[in-house]
C-alpha cells in the first residue's frame, strides 16, 4: 500500500526537475551539436530549428496541463466526464509535444530553404519570357543589399563550419620551422 502523503510530495520532487533541464539546456545543446560559437538573443528561430522546436514543444506542454489542473471545471463547462477530460489529458501530454516538436522543426527548416532558394536566385518579378527553344521561364532580378544581408548575416564561412573555431587560429609552428 502506498503512504498516505506520497501524493502531496510528489510536486515537490517533480517541480525542480524542468527548472535543472532549463539550467542544464545550452551545456548539453553545446555538447550534443558541437556548436560552442557565440549566441544572440535576437536569432531568428528559423535558424535555430531545434531549439525553436522545443521551445514550442514545452510550451504545448505546458498548455495541455493548464487544463489537466482544472480538469474538474473543463469536464462541467464543456458537459463532459473527468474521465474523460483526465484520459485526454494523459494521452495529449504525450502526443502534443511531440507532433509540435516535429512540425514546427519542419517548418523552421522550410523557411530555411525558401530564404536560401531566394538568395540563389533571387527576386520573383511576375514577368514570364519565352526562350528561343519553346521553354518558359520567370525572370528573376538580384535582391539589394539589405534584403541580401537580412538574409545571409547569420551564415558562416564553409571552412569555419567545416573546420570548426579551429580554423580562425593560424596554424601552430612546428620545431624547426
Amino acid at each position: 500500500m502506498a503512504h498516505p502523503g506520497a501524493g502531496c510530495a510528489t510536486p515537490i520532487v517533480v517541480f525542480p526537475l524542468p527548472l535543472v533541464y532549463i539550467g542544464a539546456y545550452p551545456s548539453l545543446e553545446a555538447r550534443f551539436t558541437g556548436d560552442r560559437g557565440e549566441h544572440h538573443l535576437l536569432d531568428r528561430p528559423r535558424d535555430r530549428p531545434v531549439r525553436t522546436a522545443i521551445g514550442a514543444s514545452w510550451i504545448s506542454l505546458h498548455l495541455v496541463l493548464l487544463p489537466g489542473g482544472g480538469s474538474d471545471i473543463v469536464a462541467t463547462r464543456f458537459h463532459l466526464s473527468v474521465n474523460t477530460v483526465t484520459w485526454a489529458v494523459r494521452i495529449a501530454v504525450f502526443v502534443v509535444p511531440a507532433v509540435v516538436l516535429v512540425v514546427t522543426r519542419r517548418v523552421c527548416l522550410g523557411l530555411r530553404l525558401r530564404d536560401r532558394q531566394l538568395v540563389a536566385h533571387g527576386r520573383a518579378t511576375g514577368v514570364i519570357k519565352r526562350l528561343p527553344h519553346g521553354e518558359y521561364v520567370e525572370v528573376h532580378e538580384p535582391l539589394d543589399r539589405a534584403r541580401l544581408h537580412i538574409l545571409t548575416a547569420h551564415d558562416r564561412p564553409a571552412e569555419l563550419v567545416a573546420h570548426g573555431p579551429a580554423a580562425e587560429r593560424p596554424p601552430a609552428r612546428r620545431e624547426g620551422d
